[in-house]
């Protein structure tokens, strides 16, 4: 079933016809899902590498502060991961396993 947007919907906010929501990219064209959850495949492999280097940085440093700091960022970026994956499987898209298994083992 396609769904068609017109520019006065998007304007207006109508959700008359269903849950779709329409994404427009900055040329003023609208997204498909397809498109949607690439970006927020991108988003959660950004979020793993921020875990993965405030981790890092979080066992390196001496004073006691930064490390809760960065430590406290490393798990902020897992409640990221987390969020996105869900929003991607709610739009029908599939999450990079290996950026599920590095937000499973920060949560563990």
């Amino acid at each position: 079933m396609a769904f068609e947007v017109n520019e006065s919907m998007v304007e207006s906010g109508d959700r008359s016809c269903g849950t779709a929501i329409a994404f427009l990219t900055n040329e003023g064209k609208f997204m498909n899902n397809n498109d949607v959850i690439s970006i927020i495949n991108n988003l959660i492999e950004s979020c793993r590498k921020g875990q993965t280097l405030f981790k890092s940085a979080g066992e390196c440093v001496q004073n006691h502060e930064f490390r809760r700091l960065f430590n406290i960022f490393s798990q902020q970026r897992a409640q990221f991961m987390t969020e996105l994956q869900a929003e991607a499987h709610r739009l029908g898209g599939t999450v990079n396993s290996s950026s599920s298994m590095k937000g499973a083992e920060t949560r563990a």
